[in-house]
């Protein structure tokens, strides 16, 4: 009976399972509510992409790490920049993939976190890829010219104006740069690379569709 007692005790504790109410993505503060303890959710078998956040497993790209932040949303938000291009299919490069880019109008406070890149910037006019609000690509990779240089603004460019199924024509992009911008090196930086993109096409795409894409 004592080698029996010591056999257990050697052997490791089975974590408790989850409830079934839990999605694949919750918050801590649902699951404590659930009835989940501190300490299981500290558990390895659960990450922490985001704070405030528990996830079943670790994000493995960009649509997995913003799907992973969609508890956290607020009202307003909406992702932007690079992660808006990667979301539609464009590229970006490896260094922001690590990260979610989410924008608010002013007077609402940025974003802010492990993992998160908050910015300033207005609404985003009703556009959705699946149930995430997002920029319109075209404003999203002008965005990115605050976090990309112009070798990687236009390979950006040239992955969303792709001649097989593109996102965006040139029409586009000439389009969202119109408005203008306040910082002169970024208006710079995207005159540049407009001129510089290989495709030439400025006939219409499916930017509607988008894969997944639509507006409200």
């Amino acid at each position: 009976m004592r080698r029996r007692a010591r056999h257990r005790e050697g052997m490791p504790r089975r974590r408790a399972e989850l409830p079934l109410a839990l999605p694949d993505v919750f918050t801590v503060e649902f699951a404590r509510a659930a009835g989940v303890t501190r300490g299981r959710l500290r558990s390895s078998d659960l990450s922490a992409p985001f704070r405030g956040l528990r996830s079943r497993g670790e994000a493995s790209d960009v649509r997995a790490l913003v799907t992973s932040y969609l508890p956290k949303l607020r009202p307003r938000e909406h992702v932007s920049h690079a992660t808006a291009i990667a979301l539609v299919g464009g590229w970006i490069p490896d260094r922001l993939r690590t990260a979610v880019d989410v924008a608010v109008p002013r007077p609402c406070g940025r974003a802010r976190g492990r993992n998160v890149r908050g910015h300033e910037a207005a609404e985003a006019g009703g556009w959705r890829f699946g149930p995430v609000p997002i920029a319109h690509p075209a404003v999203a990779w002008c965005q990115a010219a605050e976090l990309m240089d112009e070798r990687e603004l236009t390979i950006a460019a040239d992955s969303l104006m792709r001649r097989h199924d593109p996102v965006l024509s040139r029409v586009h992009l000439g389009t969202a740069v119109a408005p203008g911008w306040s910082s002169s090196t970024t208006a710079s930086s995207i005159a540049s690379t407009t001129r510089s993109t290989r495709v030439t096409s400025t006939g219409s795409t499916n930017c509607p569709a988008w894969g997944g894409a639509s507006s409200a």
